[in-house]
């Protein structure tokens, strides 16, 4: 067999030196940054919400359980949401054991709602804590925790920003290691709930409904993400197609000819000429979109995979960066993420 398509996919490069490790060792084990930053969160975050509550006359050790058993809750939502939305990932692999295989990531904070509110009303009745004060507590946790949840975003180099010119763009590598001047969103955020944090300090205590400032801080986050995003236009799709591998050592060359549906696309053809490096899993390619009209799109991407265990699918997680195009996508601009799975 042989690789198709033109131009052919950039080279595999080794990642840069970076300025933030994306993995720590524990007892001679690596663990991923944002996991372990995660973890932290989630502590500092119960410690926040169990402080709030003592100050309030309301028991911490109650009120911690609750935000410590919600955040659990939170994270099994999280994964639940993202096995649903790549179902057809997860159904293919052919076993079940892939969907609680987080070594290859997927997590979403719209999924952990889906757990967390539930699981947040049912511990404030079984300890008997007000649902709207409980809400308070853990909105300082959220606050605190977050901070440093997002702070394993840019050790782990994930959610980064678009590459930038600008005076206020800081050197951040990505998921792969490469450091380039980009859009500081990980540490715009930051700054956003430590402000959110000094706000919420400085009404408390408050004569308010309870409940009143957790919605405040739920007001506060939903402005940060678009914020920090700027102006974009959601493009979303799905794919499906064949694959083409020609080993050429020490790397594998890939062509994946495909056909799909997405938004401001509508039906298209597809080819993504990309190289994966075996020994890390590293791959880097071009999309080449072909819409009904005609009209094409293009975009270059990085990416990492990872074998699903027990299965002979290989899942690659990529983020994908757009360099123009021909008709109405002419001069187009953004950035994308995308997973493509394959045997």
């Amino acid at each position: 067999m042989e690789s198709r398509g033109e131009p052919r996919a950039p080279a595999v490069t080794r990642p840069a030196q970076i300025g933030f490790p994306r993995f720590f060792t524990f007892a001679g084990h690596p663990v991923n940054s944002y996991k372990v930053f995660l973890a932290v969160g989630i502590c500092v975050g119960t410690v926040a919400t169990a402080a709030m509550a003592d100050l309030s006359g309301v028991s911490p050790l109650r009120a911690g359980s609750a935000a410590m058993v919600s955040a659990l809750a939170g994270l099994i939502g999280a994964r639940m949401y993202h096995v649903l939305v790549h179902a057809p990932t997860y159904f293919k692999s052919g076993s079940p054991q892939a969907m609680w295989n987080t070594a290859a990531g997927g997590l979403s904070v719209f999924g952990a709602l889906l757990t967390f509110i539930p699981a947040s009303l049912t511990a404030a009745a079984l300890l008997g804590i007000p649902a709207g004060a409980l809400f308070d507590y853990m909105a300082v946790g959220v606050l605190v925790g977050g901070f440093f949840i997002r702070l394993g975003c840019v050790f782990n180099g994930c959610c980064v920003g678009r590459e930038t010119d600008a005076s206020f763009g800081v050197l951040l590598h990505d998921t792969r290691g490469v450091r380039k001047r980009r859009i500081p969103v990980q540490f715009l955020e930051m700054a956003w709930w430590l402000l959110g944090f000094a706000a919420f300090l400085g009404l408390w205590p408050m004569e308010s409904p309870e409940g009143s400032l957790a919605l405040a801080v739920l007001a506060t986050l939903g402005v940060a993400g678009p914020a920090a995003a700027q102006h974009q236009v959601p493009f979303r799709g799905s794919l499906e197609g064949d694959v083409t591998r020609l080993p050429a050592p020490p790397v594998v060359l890939v062509d994946v000819e495909a056909t799909g549906v997405a938004t401001r696309l509508g039906r298209f053809t597809l080819d993504v000429p990309h190289v994966v490096d075996p020994a890390t899993g590293q791959a880097d390619g071009l999309y080449k979109f072909v819409a009904a009209n005609v009209d094409k799109l293009t975009a270059q991407f990085t990416g990492q995979g990872t074998f699903i265990a027990g299965t002979d699918f290989f899942f690659i997680e990529e983020t994908a960066t757009i360099t123009g195009g021909t008709g109405r996508f002419a001069g187009a601009t953004g950035s994308f993420e995308g997973t493509i799975s394959s045997r």
